[in-house]
């Protein structure tokens, strides 16, 4: 689903303008990314839970180099999908 189409289905389920969706959508995305950013973890109801995790410093290997390299420790972000959800995604 692209961002568009977000926003019409958003827009006509709320009964809102698709600017104010819009703008909605802008702030939902900007919050969470701060809280996330934070090491806070953020919970949607009936969604599922989204977490920044670090993971550690790990080795690789240049083939065109031929040389192993070490590359530093990064942030990955976790979806924990809620159970109502996954009872859903499960059942055809």
């Amino acid at each position: 689903m692209k961002v568009s189409e977000l926003e019409a289905a958003l827009s006509q389920r709320v009964g809102t303008s698709r600017m104010t969706t819009r703008h909605f959508i802008a702030a939902l995305r900007d919050t969470v990314a701060e809280r996330l950013l934070a090491d806070d973890k953020v919970v949607i109801p009936g969604l599922g839970t989204f977490r920044r995790v670090v993971r550690g410093p790990r080795r690789c290997y240049n083939p065109v180099r031929r040389k192993q390299a070490t590359l530093p420790p990064h942030g990955a972000l976790t979806f924990t999908p809620a159970l109502k959800l996954r009872e859903k995604l499960r059942t055809p």
